[in-house]
């Protein structure tokens, strides 16, 4: 994941940034939940291999957004139970200086290993 795809981002951290995203979109628009600490965990794979599980609160993804922003609302596919929905969500504003700092952010999320059996760790191959 060393590609840059600009603005000092790696496709790594703009894949972080979409997991953010789409967590904030499933906590609802505003990250205006009943739970907030609502955990929405990912599996990361690229490439074959496993990046790490990422597990992010409704209360992180809303404040994140607050954090940065927001910059242009995306439509995406959504997959749930086989059922693909079109949802718009919001986006993070990554430009400028903001990009620098997501960057840090990113460095401070440790990916964990994905305790099923077997137990598969950052960096295993994934099929």
């Amino acid at each position: 994941t060393t590609k840059s795809v600009g603005n000092g981002l790696r496709l790594y951290e703009v894949h972080i940034a979409k997991m953010i995203e789409v967590t904030h979109s499933f906590c609802g628009k505003e990250g205006d939940t009943k739970d907030t600490n609502y955990i929405v965990h990912w599996n990361y794979v690229a490439d074959k291999t496993f990046m790490g599980r990422f597990s992010f609160s409704c209360k992180f993804a809303a404040n994140t957004l607050k954090t940065y922003g927001t910059g242009k609302p995306e439509q995406i596919t959504v997959n749930h139970r086989g059922n693909p929905t079109k949802e718009t969500i919001s986006t993070l504003n990554l430009s400028g200086s903001k990009a620098k700092q997501f960057v840090s952010l990113v460095k401070t999320l440790k990916p964990q290993c994905d305790g099923g059996t077997p137990k598969i760790c950052p960096g295993s191959p994934y099929r």
